[in-house]
């Protein structure tokens, strides 16, 4: 690892992490993905904006 000898007390044999690497991205993906949408929709009605359909449809949408 690249500048681990920075790292005090940095053991090259211990394991860290059991997760695959792709499941690790795609769960922070989707964790800031989501945080990320519940700002933009406080945002809209702190403005008092209808809130649109993000992942389906919205309350603030008509039926």
């Amino acid at each position: 690892m690249p500048g681990a000898h920075l790292l005090p007390g940095f053991d090259h044999d211990q394991v860290h992490f059991t997760v695959p690497k792709g499941s690790v991205y795609r769960i922070f993906v989707m964790n800031h993905r989501v945080h990320h949408r519940g700002q933009l929709t406080v945002y809209l009605r702190m403005c008092g904006q209808p809130v649109p359909g993000l992942d389906g449809p919205s309350a603030d949408e008509p039926m």
